[in-house]
């Protein structure tokens, strides 16, 4: 099943890639075809400011901290 990157738990803020005023996304997840790439950005190089990539196959849902699933489940 695919997950959206927007979703994903393994989006997260690239800090050497982001620059004063635009947050990088990387995908940090070693399984996908899309580990280490920027996803956040367009095919052109445009920057944008929310996750716009549609995501890959192994990608997992992002699980908030205070869900009760996650708490019962802890």
């Amino acid at each position: 099943m695919k997950i959206k990157c927007i979703s994903c738990r393994f989006a997260t803020i690239d800090e050497s890639a982001s620059d004063r005023d635009w947050k990088a996304y990387e995908c940090s997840n070693p399984e996908s075809e899309y580990h280490k790439s920027l996803i956040n950005i367009s095919e052109n190089g445009d920057k944008h400011k929310r996750i716009s990539w549609s995501g890959c196959d192994q990608g997992e849902r992002k699980v908030k901290t205070d869900a009760s699933e996650t708490k019962n489940y802890l």
